[in-house]
């Protein structure tokens, strides 16, 4: 995963439902461990 993915550019609500995608989607892989 790439940290600078333009994340820089974009205001905080547009970050915001991004971030918790990605924070979703690892505590879903995490349970399948």
């Amino acid at each position: 995963m790439n940290p600078d993915c333009g994340l820089k550019t974009r205001k905080w609500e547009e970050v915001k439902p991004s971030l918790n995608n990605m924070i979703n989607a690892v505590k879903k892989v995490r349970s399948e461990i």
